[in-house]
């Protein structure tokens, strides 16, 4: 079963979890697969972390909201489903961190993965045309999770 199969009950378990954090988490204690990029865990992480940069200004707009969807590769029948995940988590920016947490020890020793990851996050940030302040201090914070250098971080 691919991960936009198991995407119909990820609903479920957020409705019955309570919240995308604790239905992320129960969905990690099983351990890890050979592949994170593969894993439902993984993937609801990556919509909500993209969703939180998206309100970290204050306001999610079109532009973002299209970034998102350029950069996540989505079988149509499955949008739906995504814009639930991504819905939910743009409600406000807590509990980014524990997104990025999560994602740092999905991908931990998967430094390109980690740098593509916040590479996607720029392109969200800055899809409006503007790089706000708070955008800049989310990515910076997510930076430091993921263990991103300064000049790493200069660079992307």
């Amino acid at each position: 079963m691919t991960i936009w199969q198991r995407f119909p009950n990820v609903a479920a378990g957020l409705a019955k979890a309570g919240s995308v954090i604790s239905y992320l988490r129960s969905l990690t204690r099983g351990g890890r697969r050979a592949d994170p990029r593969h894993n439902i865990a993984f993937t609801i992480g990556l919509i909500a972390l993209s969703a939180k940069m998206a309100k970290s200004d204050g306001v999610v707009t079109c532009d973002e909201v299209e970034a998102f969807s350029r950069l996540m590769h989505v079988p149509a029948e499955e949008t739906g489903h995504v814009r639930q995940v991504f819905d939910l988590a743009k409600q406000d920016v807590a509990g980014y961190d524990a997104y990025a947490r999560q994602i740092a020890e999905l991908l931990a020793g998967d430094r390109a993965m980690l740098l593509q990851v916040l590479e996607g996050l720029f392109v969200v940030a800055a899809a409006d045309g503007v790089l706000h302040e708070r955008e800049e201090s989310y990515l910076r914070s997510v930076a430091d999770i993921f263990d991103i250098s300064p000049s790493d971080f200069r660079y992307v």
